[in-house]
């Protein structure tokens, strides 16, 4: 069973859709619990054979504590061999009711959500200590980054009940024709994109400030898409008009055509300040041949090769920022020779076929270490 706080639009949603899709279901009958009411990627697994959807039915979140007798009851009535969760409150969750139940395989995730702002900051990072504390209720924890895996050693959890498993994208999507169904037309912009949820976090307010620093030049030969939504829109919004760039930049808001509008886009860029383990924005967008330009935080430098695949440049650095897209903007050549270089490494170390078969692998593990030869 496949436990998640909830099925909203995310990266780690994302991945749990793509796990439920793709594992061998002639090994494995699947389970995919929400502890929220059933969202947007909830439509993606239905109707799937081998697939089982859930949800808890906790409407806030705060509450999940109140899930614990139906979660319960579920891993009693299903006989559940193996609950994995993903994030905070479905860590807490199903660690304590997954023991409680007498699940036999109890997996952790440690995705880099949770994490401090800087380390000063560790010793008020209630969410992860306590996430720490539970793990020793769990058979496994799965890092998607070394980074994350280095991070919990550090915090007295034994290398050995780290696995890591790297996020993994579909490589074999097809190209769209460039604007197709998207509304963007190309003309002759270079046209930026950064795909996140519009929160603190993702730093979205280093990059505004970036484009105000390129000179109207360059700022005449681009457009920055925002795709993505969220409590950050508002503030993102008046920024960009007391910045003068709001021209520049296209608030486009969740939309469930991302695939094809990497292809209308020349440069990714993220510009996350804390928190990422091995962003699915920037896989697939290296998945494209697209380059990158992102923040040197948590797992990132593990995908993006600086000089090679993109550029790595220092959380909260507009300066920083606007050097590297200014490189980008003058040397057309160094952007495809980038972006081959990137689709090439994504091919080789980060498709989802891999990410499957590792986690296969560790099923198969931990099966055999508790019920002998399968």
């Amino acid at each position: 069973m496949f436990l998640i706080t909830s099925l909203e639009i995310g990266g780690t949603e994302k991945i749990v859709v793509s796990l439920a899709k793709n594992l061998d279901k002639s090994r494995y009958n699947i389970f995919v619990c929400s502890i929220c009411p059933l969202s947007a990627l909830a439509d993606e697994l239905r109707g799937i054979n081998g697939v089982h959807l859930f949800t808890l039915n906790i409407k806030i979140k705060k509450l999940f504590i109140t899930a614990i007798p139906k979660l319960f009851v579920m891993l009693k009535q299903y006989k559940i061999n193996i609950l994995q969760s993903f994030l905070f409150i479905d860590n807490i969750l199903g660690s304590v009711v997954g023991r409680l139940a007498g699940t036999p395989i109890v997996i952790l995730g440690q995705r880099g959500t949770i994490m401090s702002v800087n380390e000063d900051m560790e010793k008020h990072n209630i969410r992860f200590y306590i996430q720490c504390a539970v793990s020793r209720f769990s058979d496994l924890i799965v890092a998607n980054s070394n980074y994350y895996k280095k991070y919990l050693c550090k915090h007295n959890i034994h290398h050995s009940k780290i696995q890591i498993i790297y996020n993994g994208v579909n490589i074999h999507k097809s190209d769209s024709p460039i604007g197709a169904e998207t509304g963007i037309k190309k003309n002759n912009s270079i046209i930026l994109g950064i795909v996140s949820r519009l929160i603190p976090q993702k730093g979205h307010k280093y990059l505004f400030k970036a484009l105000a620093l390129l000179g109207k030049d360059y700022l005449n030969k681009i457009v920055l898409l925002i795709i993505g939504d969220g409590v950050y829109r508002s503030y993102l919004e008046k920024l960009s008009e007391g910045l003068s760039i709001s021209e520049k930049v296209v608030f486009l808001g969740e939309r469930n055509d991302v695939d094809s509008l990497l292809d209308v886009i020349d440069i990714v860029i993220l510009t996350s300040v804390y928190g990422e383990g091995t962003p699915n924005a920037i896989l697939e967008a290296m998945a494209k041949g697209k380059p990158v330009i992102a923040t040197r935080v948590g797992g990132i430098p593990e995908i993006v090769i600086d000089g090679e695949t993109g550029i790595l440049v220092e959380p909260r650095n507009p300066t920083a920022l606007a050097n590297a897209i200014l490189l980008l903007l003058r040397d057309g050549n160094l952007r495809r020779n980038m972006g081959t270089a990137a689709k090439e490494r994504i091919s080789n170390n980060f498709t989802l076929t891999k990410m499957i078969n590792n986690y296969e692998a560790i099923y198969t593990s931990l099966l055999k270490k508790k019920y002998g030869q399968l």
